[in-house]
């Protein structure tokens, strides 16, 4: 009837991005059998107002002070928070916290010595968590994170929210750590598999290649194996590849490359996105 309001209990929830058009179908019954009539003229059709009563809330989720937080990362419903945040020496820490307890921030980039507890002494960057909340990843230039860090190169690092345990990229076989820098960690969603470049020729288990010159290249790291993982080379090119991302199933990883012997280049130009 004209300007009759029906209020509706009916509920969906979207998706936690938000992202997208949403539309309500309404089917609306004519009331005498379907002929010509059933329409409604210009001034008599019904409008349908969408409204939720649910109101967006900003929070801070960082202690406030001043000093700078930035580059946020956080699993897929939410819950779980990691972020960079510098510190009173002005070197970036990696954070983690969780939003539904609502419990301090809990410094990643750390380690505990004869019972005395210190941050990493070098930048700590470009956090990632994994989609389950339970893996964390990050590059670092800190030497005092791991024992015996010797490299005076960047290093990733893999972080266990579940016992706290800190674990950094070297070669599983030999425990070589990396001979060159290694950066920009991304992991699938359950944080079982995580790629990476690096300038390190020798943190792989691929003892039938090695690269020379060392080109920087993509690596897969399997963290499910023993404590350190398996680490294997993707690219084995003959130059520069760098910032890949892995899917979420860890079923394919994309990056970009200066190399010409990965596929044959249709461009011409040198430089390609790579499945």
């Amino acid at each position: 009837l004209p300007n009759e309001n029906i209020a509706f209990d009916w509920i969906q929830q979207l998706p936690d991005n938000l992202e997208g058009d949403y539309y309500l179908l309404v089917n609306i019954e004519p009331v005498s059998p379907a002929g010509p009539d059933d329409t409604f003229p210009m001034d008599f059709t019904p409008t349908i107002t969408i409204r939720s009563k649910n109101k967006t809330q900003v929070l801070h989720i960082t202690e406030e002070n001043n000093f700078p937080t930035e580059r946020p990362s956080t699993s897929d419903d939410g819950r779980y928070v990691v972020y960079e945040q510098m510190d009173g020496s002005g070197i970036q820490q990696i954070h983690f916290r969780d939003l539904v307890l609502g419990t301090p921030a809990v410094r990643v980039s750390e380690r505990t010595i004869n019972g005395n507890i210190f941050g990493g002494n070098g930048h700590s960057l470009r956090p990632e968590i994994s989609g389950d909340g339970q893996i964390i990843v990050f590059h670092s230039f800190a030497s005092n994170l791991v024992p015996d860090d010797k490299n005076d190169h960047s290093d990733v690092f893999l972080y266990r929210v579940l016992n706290g345990q800190l674990v950094r990229a070297i070669n599983s076989i030999t425990g070589e750590e990396g001979n060159g820098p290694s950066y920009y960690p991304t992991l699938n969603h359950d944080g079982s598999l995580v790629t990476f470049h690096s300038k390190a020729n020798n943190i792989h288990v691929n003892v039938d290649w090695l690269a020379k010159p060392i080109h920087q290249q993509i690596y897969l790291w399997d963290t499910t194996i023993g404590t350190f993982g398996e680490i294997t080379v993707v690219t084995k090119g003959n130059n520069e590849s760098r910032h890949p991302f892995i899917s979420g199933t860890g079923n394919v990883i994309v990056f970009e490359s200066d190399a010409s012997d990965i596929v044959p280049d249709p461009n011409g130009d040198g430089i390609d996105n790579n499945a």
